[in-house]
């Protein structure tokens, strides 16, 4: 394949080339050969001057016109024509018919690939090619400059928004809260009065029970566990009263293994009706606590309901049983009592059963093991829930398990 190349030289340029011996004759041809008679040169284009006539505004108009006059006048045969090689001045004709010469030649088409004009052209034009290049890569990194703002204020809106809905959130809790304080204080004066009349009645009839019949009889017992149902809801309703009115609890010392058998024995009808089989594990025969005696229980009596709840939501195949485990024992000073149900298990994280009002019961208030939390804090210690799989060493792989700790050595005196 041949690859012709066309160039464009002023007037007697390639005569000159041979001339001198830079390039052969034979090697190129005029296009459009019109070189007039008795012309040594060749041309393809009518000849004009080399200079075209021009001047600054600074000029007079005398002084061009003068000027112009004098270059028109000149001949052939004046010295300076002959220097000068251009046969005398003439007037200039438009270069556009340069353009047109290209235009019927065809050699304006270019057919080289998009990538290599461009490199001609930041080849040709450096300074602009990369002034380009320098300008697009700083709006690059301004582009992304600007979308990492963009992402950084968007993520602080959105952490802003959560924060208002949680903010919002604590506040309708705690109007929740103030409501149900001032409807349980009224529930508490009010429940008073037959806490109370059941006590005397109780009294009253162990009283003419001990003197007729003795201490021996069924219906001494039956009253004596009324009275003792009565002190202990009269307790309760007392705590409820200083909870709400953000008074101090009684502390006393009481004996942990003997409070949870207390509360076995009061849940024992929820046992027999669930048909649950209730295990116990004590490691140790004594264990002693200083503080709130009631709010223990209380916290004994909630969690030991919810697991009951539990394994009653949950239908168990035939060859299974319902099924609770309390493992109460003591490690590195601190005492361990966890509670085992083969129930439904954990639906939500651990937190959120810790928090005011909320509850996976259709009937509950969301408030059960909140104040658990809070009276097990009250002994240093803390209550935690999990899924029976998560314990080190669980007695069955499906359920809930309930794990309270309290430090002894944080215990007063």
């Amino acid at each position: 394949m041949t690859t012709t190349h066309i160039a464009i030289t002023p007037f007697c340029t390639l005569e000159q080339m041979v001339a001198e011996g830079y390039i052969e004759a034979s090697d190129y041809r005029v296009i459009n050969d019109v070189t007039p008679a008795d012309y040594e040169c060749a041309v393809s284009t009518p000849l004009y001057p080399n200079w075209s006539f021009a001047s600054s505004d600074a000029v007079p108009l005398m002084v061009r016109t003068e000027i112009t006059r004098a270059l028109l006048s000149i001949s052939m045969d004046d010295p300076a024509s002959i220097i000068g090689q251009n046969r005398g001045w003439a007037a200039p004709i438009s270069q556009f018919q340069v353009v047109k010469l290209f235009n019927d030649l065809n050699l304006n088409a270019d057919d080289s690939p998009v990538h290599l004009q461009v490199w001609q052209w930041i080849k040709l034009n450096q300074k602009w090619g990369f002034s380009l290049l320098g300008l697009f890569v700083i709006a690059t990194i301004y582009h992304l400059w600007l979308e990492y703002k963009f992402r950084q204020k968007s993520e602080f809106l959105i952490n802003t928004e959560r924060q208002l809905k949680n903010k919002a959130l604590q506040l309708e809790r705690m109007q929740s809260a103030a409501i149900l304080g001032e409807i349980g204080a009224g529930l508490a004066h009010e429940l008073n009065q037959p806490i109370a009349a059941i006590t005397q009645y109780s009294e009253g009839g162990m009283i003419e029970q001990a003197k007729n019949i003795g201490t021996n009889s069924v219906q001494y017992q039956l009253l004596e566990k009324i009275h003792q149902q009565s002190m202990r809801a009269g307790e309760i309703v007392h705590r409820i009263r200083e909870l709400l009115q953000r008074k101090g609890t009684a502390s006393t010392e009481f004996d942990v293994q003997e409070q949870l058998m207390i509360c076995l024995d009061l849940l024992e009808h929820e046992f027999e009706k669930e048909k649950i089989n209730i295990k116990t594990q004590f490691t140790t025969t004594e264990i002693k606590l200083h503080g709130d005696k009631v709010g223990f229980c209380q916290v004994l009596i909630n969690v030991l309901k919810n697991a009951i709840d539990a394994v009653s939501e949950k239908e168990f195949p035939l060859h299974s049983r319902k099924r609770i485990l309390i493992d109460l024992h003591i490690v590195d000073q601190s005492l361990q009592l966890k509670i085992y149900d083969n129930g439904i298990g954990l639906t939500c994280a651990n937190d959120d059963f810790k928090t005011s009002f909320f509850t996976t019961k259709a009937n509950g208030l969301g408030l059960g093991l909140a104040i658990c939390s809070d009276v097990i804090a009250l002994f240093g210690g803390q209550i935690n829930l999990s899924k029976c799989k998560d314990d080190p060493s669980p007695p069955w792989r499906y359920g809930c398990r309930v794990l309270i700790v309290i430090p002894l050595n944080a215990m007063p005196d």
